[in-house]
């Protein structure tokens, strides 16, 4: 059984960047394979403000990672307690996700957790 909806909206940001701050938005699809043993994340990109092109805007979570580090498109990954409970972190709203992230922003924990998620990929 997936325990988690069809897709999410999340938002990353980057308000470093003078002078305007850039926005993308991540539609995180979480499906499960036929067998239920994998997590298959798909990602579809949007720019909301910023670079127009999504591998050069400051605000996407690869931007400087190598690009054969990463699938833009998403990743497959084992399903086990660990991932679950990445995903549930990377798809919570920014209100709760603050209360457990500690002193960094939500967006920066997510970055976080989405590198590892493509470095855990199967």
């Amino acid at each position: 059984m997936n325990p988690f909806q069809d897709k999410y909206s999340i938002y990353f940001e980057n308000d470093f960047e003078i002078p305007k701050v850039s926005k993308v938005k991540c539609i995180i699809s979480v499906l499960l394979n036929e067998l239920k043993t994998c997590y298959i994340l798909e990602y579809r990109w949007i720019v909301i403000s910023g670079n127009e092109k999504i591998a050069l805007n400051e605000a996407f979570p690869f931007i400087h990672k190598n690009e054969e580090d990463y699938d833009i498109d998403g990743v497959i990954i084992s399903k086990n307690d660990m991932t679950t409970q990445m995903i549930r972190h990377v798809i919570m709203e920014d209100t709760e996700l603050q209360k457990v992230c500690g002193l960094g922003t939500t967006t920066n924990y997510r970055k976080s957790i989405i590198h590892c998620l493509a470095s855990l990929w199967d």
